[in-house]
């Protein structure tokens, strides 16, 4: 028992589960299932209570992850992808591979047998859904936010994760080591920090890791003004 948004949220969770179920019964029905990439993913993790109404802790949607929506945390940007295609995608394996929405285009063109436009920051994660070894993979991945103040968010070689909360010119100050996806924050008041997000605490590796972060920061086209 608990709050009754949190209930509502709870039973709003069921309903979505039995409804793609459903939707994937029907494909079978008609004889689909195999022709058909099934998706689910989300834009974001979890919203905040003030705009929700129920405790996000409650059902522990972002796991050990510090964030929320709005954030560019881990724990407002790493979301859930869960693909299904019956005989193209081995059921029950993992991929470790980082990517992110823009990578779609790419995805389907290739899917579709078709040249994405030219010009695209989009990888194809094709071998990856096939569980394959040639994956491409994004040197970094770059995200802004601006909405209650300016953050940005950089992320290299899969493993490096710089935020900025505040000040275009804030410097990068700390280096903090996570281990294994989970980070835990900044220092109370530091406008930017990394977080190791797969390295063993004696990886020393982060001494020229942390210039190329700042590099990715600097000012330019896509920044906001």
């Amino acid at each position: 028992p608990g709050h009754p948004l949190e209930q509502g949220f709870d039973l709003f969770s069921g309903y979505l589960d039995r409804q793609i179920g459903a939707l994937l019964r029907r494909l079978e029905e008609f004889g689909l299932d195999d022709r058909t990439l099934a998706i689910f993913t989300s834009d974001n993790e979890p919203e905040q209570q003030k705009f929700a109404g129920y405790a996000p802790e409650f059902f522990k949607s972002a796991g050990p992850l510090r964030g929320l929506k709005r954030d560019l945390y881990e724990g407002a940007i790493r979301v859930p992808f869960i693909a299904r295609w019956p005989g193209k995608i081995q059921p029950g394996v993992e991929s470790k591979h980082v990517g992110y929405f823009g990578d779609f285009m790419a995805t389907a063109a290739e899917l579709a047998g078709l040249n994405p436009p030219a010009g695209l920051d989009s990888v194809s994660f094709v071998p990856a859904l096939f569980m394959r070894s040639e994956q491409a993979r994004h040197e970094w991945l770059y995200w802004e936010y601006g909405e209650n103040g300016f953050s940005q968010a950089a992320l290299l070689e899969g493993r490096w994760k710089a935020v900025r909360n505040g000040r275009l010119d804030a410097p990068i100050l700390s280096l903090l080591v996570s281990g294994q996806g989970v980070d835990f924050g900044a220092p109370d008041g530091a406008p930017t920090h990394v977080f190791v997000l797969v390295c063993s605490p004696d990886d020393r590796s982060h001494v020229k890791i942390l210039s190329h972060l700042a590099r990715l920061f600097r000012p330019r086209d896509v920044v906001s003004k």
